[in-house]
C-alpha cells in the first residue's frame, strides 16, 4: 500500500512526543488509529480492521493480538476533528493532481508548515502552497518557470529556513527542467 507522506505526519509528530519507547511500543496502535480517522479502514468495527489487516498481509494471529491491543488504547488515541480531516483531503487533492513537489513539514514547533509545489500547466507557473492552518491552503509565492522567477506573497510570514527551502527547490527544478 502506498501512503503518501503527509498522511503520517500527524501520527509521526504523536510518536516524536511519545519518545523512543512509546514509538518502539505503539507505533501500530497510532497507525491503525489514523488509518480508521482517515478513512481507509472503511469500516473500523472489530470486523472491519481485522478484515483489513488480513487483506494487508497480517497473519491473523497478529491481527487479533494488534486488534486487543487497539482496543484497550482507543479511549486515549486523538480523534481527528471534521477540520484536520478536511485539510488532509484538501491536501491530498492537491498533492495527487499536480504535485511538483510533496507537501512536507519545513521548521519546527509553532512555525512549522506544510509546504507544496502544485503546477499549473496552462500557465507556465508553479504555485507553492503552505497547508497547514485551519483555513484552505495559502498561496506563498508563485514560480514563473519561463524565468524561473519568484514572485511572494506578503500575507504568509515564512522562517528564513522556510524561505531557503523554497529556494532551494525552485533552483533544483529550474536545473531538472534545463537538463530534459
Amino acid at each position: 500500500m502506498d501512503i503518501k507522506s503527509y498522511e503520517i505526519d500527524s501520527v509521526i509528530e504523536t510518536l516524536q512526543k511519545m519518545g523512543l519507547k512509546g514509538l518502539m511500543s505503539y507505533t501500530d496502535v497510532f497507525v491503525i488509529n489514523h488509518l480508521c480517522n482517515r478513512g481507509v479502514i472503511q469500516n473500523p468495527t472489530d470486523s472491519g480492521i481485522k478484515s483489513y489487516l488480513i487483506e494487508n498481509g497480517i497473519p491473523p494471529r497478529e491481527t487479533q493480538e494488534l486488534l486487543n491491543k487497539y482496543k484497550r488504547w482507543k479511549e486515549v488515541l486523538p480523534e481527528y476533528s471534521f477540520s484536520l480531516n478536511e485539510k488532509l483531503h484538501k491536501t491530498q487533492l492537491m498533492y495527487e493532481s499536480n504535485s511538483v513537489v510533496p507537501f512536507k513539514w519545513i521548521g519546527r514547533g509553532g512555525d512549522k508548515k506544510l509546504i507544496g509545489f502544485v503546477g499549473e500547466p496552462q500557465k507556465d507557473n508553479i504555485v507553492v502552497y503552505e497547508s497547514s492552518g485551519n483555513v484552505s491552503p495559502l498561496v506563498i509565492c508563485n514560480i514563473d518557470t519561463n524565468r524561473w522567477s519568484i514572485t511572494w506573497n506578503n500575507y504568509v510570514e515564512l522562517t528564513t529556513p522556510q524561505q531557503s527551502y523554497i529556494v532551494d527547490k525552485v533552483k533544483d527544478l529550474s536545473k531538472m527542467r534545463w537538463l530534459s
